[in-house]
């Protein structure tokens, strides 16, 4: 039986059974603002596929905390989003993940991510970035360009990190969480 068959489909998520968990494919239903379910036939939903939400003309996302895993230029090319809300059990921001997100302006990467992708924020203008000390692997690449290249771009970050030596060396505006 081909893969393609084995698909299913419900309430617009495209999706199959992947070990005790669910991959959403991809999205094809109507909706501009999304909440991701959290489970789907009574398995948790763990992974989003490569491109799964690309292109969709969604406005807001928000990742429930059972998804621990997100393929390369999953919600890219939604130029309209405003919000993503991730998951606080992802592990890394792939490759191309919110690039050509162009309304984006704040992100608050979780205390679970290790890496932030090259390209994975490509295109996008962000005002605010919110990085925890968990992150030790950071592309110079993020935004498409080098990293320093980035000034408009205030990066949040703890004291003593890895974010926080890797943005001074690269001269750019840093704050500190406080409130950790």
């Amino acid at each position: 039986m081909l893969k393609e068959e084995m698909l299913k489909e419900k309430d617009g998520y495209v999706y199959d059974i992947e070990g005790r968990g669910i991959i959403i494919r991809e999205y094809i239903g109507k909706e501009q603002k999304i909440t991701i379910p959290e489970i789907i036939e009574n398995k948790p939903v763990t992974k989003i596929a490569s491109e799964a939400f690309e292109g969709k003309n969604i406005l807001e996302i928000n990742m429930p905390d059972t998804i621990k895993e997100v393929g390369k230029y999953a919600f890219a090319s939604n130029m309209y989003m405003t919000s993503i809300k991730l998951s606080a059990n992802l592990k890394a921001i792939p490759e191309g993940m919110l690039a050509f997100c162009t309304k984006l302006k704040e992100i608050k990467i979780p205390s679970s991510v290790k890496s932030i992708g090259k390209n994975s924020l490509d295109y996008v203008k962000l005002k605010k970035l919110v990085i925890p000390s968990s992150v030790k692997k950071i592309s110079n690449k993020v935004f498409g360009t080098k990293l320093e290249d980035n000034k408009s771009t205030t990066f949040i970050v703890e004291k003593g990190s890895f974010a926080e030596e890797l943005l001074l060396s690269k001269d750019l505006e840093i704050e500190y969480i406080n409130d950790l």
